[in-house]
């Protein structure tokens, strides 16, 4: 078991295992941005709008494979801890399995229900028809969107991060060259982009389904998959805060098109899309981290090394609150160049967005605390409380504030600091939840 995850790691060893994964949660998150710019510079800002409308949706498909993925990812790591290659064998070819047939059911149900989802979404009937564009075409691309999200926990837990960077970057690259292909090119307008991001999402898919058929000598590969029941309630269990924490993403964009609407019409919307963007950019640094060096902490539990625990506990608090203020700082000082990648020639756009971003900017200084404890616990096998961190945050204080703000007399600031508002308040709760376990864990 010559492998990454087996190893000893000290502060700089975690990092570098970690920077692959950040790597590609970063990546991940261009996927949609690099859509946006080309849509808002070569459609207009209502195709940008009408894409926003679809991002809801495609988070909540996200979540629905990192319940299964991250929640697996954390059984598999340990269960290698404990030496039971054959049973993480057997789970991740069950999972994977799994996942491909949940993926199938979807896509035909998106398809049916076309109508009735994107209204639920906050399609007026003028973003209507370009929102379906790019829906109808992207949902043709279910199952490979499912499997590149599942496949970057399965290649960080099987011990080789950097293939998954690897497979990511090349999808991201894709990406951008075939949204000029597509829609400056062939002016194929927001389907192009929707195509674009598709087989973006395929080359990662198609890879990780090839590396885990023939990687027999590895750590990890597939096998004849066994549906064990018991390790698909705790994969469910433990992936529920990720989950959640996913969805957090589906509920923010998803209020804030309902909400903003109301204060800032149409153009509004763009507006929080170009917000929404950086938001998934920056945080995917933190979250990306976390992601990351999940894994060695199931891993290292498992085998009850408390001693590794306790210092990739501690490195990694470190890490997150100096990552979480660096973010912070570049937030503030790259906004008006990230809004020029949209709103060039639209100033009342760029305007709203460049101070939705400042205000917004004040969450990164609380959220990669509470995201990488969320990860902690599920790492830790207590699934229960990372869900129930998660859930508060996102579902009691970040709907709570994004109703009650603007009705403060707030307006569209409101929703502009209902995050920061809820990720301050998590804050409090995260800190209790670390000092009431730190004996329980040994971190």
């Amino acid at each position: 078991m010559d492998n990454q995850l087996t190893k000893q790691h000290n502060a700089g060893s975690l990092l570098r295992f970690a920077v692959p994964t950040i790597v590609m949660t970063v990546f991940m998150s261009l996927y949609t941005m690099v859509d946006g710019i080309f849509v808002a510079n070569c459609v207009s800002p209502d195709a940008l709008s009408g894409l926003n409308l679809v991002i809801p949706g495609l988070s909540i498909l996200v979540a629905l494979s990192v319940l299964i993925s991250a929640g697996g990812s954390v059984v598999i790591s340990r269960k290698l801890g404990e030496n039971k290659l054959q049973e993480a064998r057997e789970d991740l070819s069950f999972l994977v399995l799994l996942t491909i047939v949940f993926g199938l059911v979807v896509m035909a149900l998106v398809l049916i229900f076309a109508r009735p989802i994107l209204m639920l979404l906050g399609a007026t009937e003028n973003l209507y028809p370009i929102a379906l564009d790019y829906y109808q075409t992207l949902a043709l691309f279910t199952v490979p969107c499912l499997l590149q999200v599942q496949f970057q926990y399965f290649f960080v837990t099987a011990g080789a991060p950097s293939l998954g960077l690897l497979c990511v970057v090349l999808g991201g690259v894709s990406n951008v060259i075939l949204d000029y292909v597509f829609m400056v090119t062939f002016t194929l307008g927001i389907r192009g982009a929707a195509l674009a991001t598709g087989i973006g999402y395929s080359i990662p898919a198609i890879v990780g389904l090839v590396w885990f058929s023939i990687n027999k000598k590895g750590l990890l590969h597939f096998t004849r998959p066994r549906a064990r029941m018991t390790s698909l309630r705790e994969s469910i269990i433990n992936g529920v805060a990720s989950m959640i924490i996913n969805l957090a993403g589906a509920t923010v964009t998803w209020l804030y098109n309902r909400i903003i609407i109301l204060y800032l019409g149409e153009t509004g919307i763009a507006a929080a899309t170009i917000v929404l963007y950086v938001r998934f950019l920056f945080n995917s640094f933190l979250s990306g981290y976390s992601s990351g060096v999940a894994p060695l902490i199931s891993y290292n539990f498992g085998r009850q090394d408390f001693s590794q625990v306790k210092l990739l506990f501690r490195t990694s608090l470190a890490a997150v609150l100096v990552g979480s203020a660096l973010v912070f700082g570049i937030s503030i000082f790259a906004a008006d160049w990230i809004v020029l990648l949209f709103a060039s020639e639209e100033p009342y756009l760029a305007s709203l967005a460049r101070h939705g971003i400042f205000l917004f900017s004040f969450s990164y200084l609380f959220n990669g605390v509470n995201t990488f404890s969320a990860t902690l616990f599920s790492a830790l096998n207590n699934g229960k409380l990372s869900a129930l961190m998660a859930f508060l945050n996102t579902f009691v204080f970040l709907i709570g504030f994004m109703v009650l703000l603007p009705r403060l007399g707030l307006n569209a600031d409101g929703v502009w600091l209902a995050v920061p508002a809820a990720e301050c308040c998590s804050l409090f709760l995260t800190v209790f939840f670390l000092k009431r376990n730190r004996a329980v864990y040994n971190y």
